[in-house]
């Protein structure tokens, strides 16, 4: 029997563009903490995250989401203009 689990395949990107969503991917990726693939959503460049280990738990997410506002924080001071 299989159970639903409440997690599952995130999407997101910067509203600051496909550049920058680009640059959070490799920086994120880059630390090894955790792993982001993209792909093209509309378009747009757009990161994902796999989210649906049965091993999963609330602090996991709470970790990354952690990760990628930080990083996108300091990514995004970094940049010109």
């Amino acid at each position: 029997m299989v159970a639903p689990h409440p997690f599952a395949l995130v999407c997101f990107r910067l509203v600051a563009g496909d550049g920058a969503s680009a640059e959070l991917l490799a920086r994120v990726n880059a630390t090894g903490r955790t792993y982001l693939t993209h792909t093209r959503v509309a378009g747009r460049y757009a990161l994902r995250l796999a989210v649906g280990s049965p091993q999963t738990t609330s602090a996991h997410v709470d970790q990354v989401w952690q990760l990628l506002a930080t990083t996108a924080t300091d990514l995004l001071a970094d940049r010109p203009g």
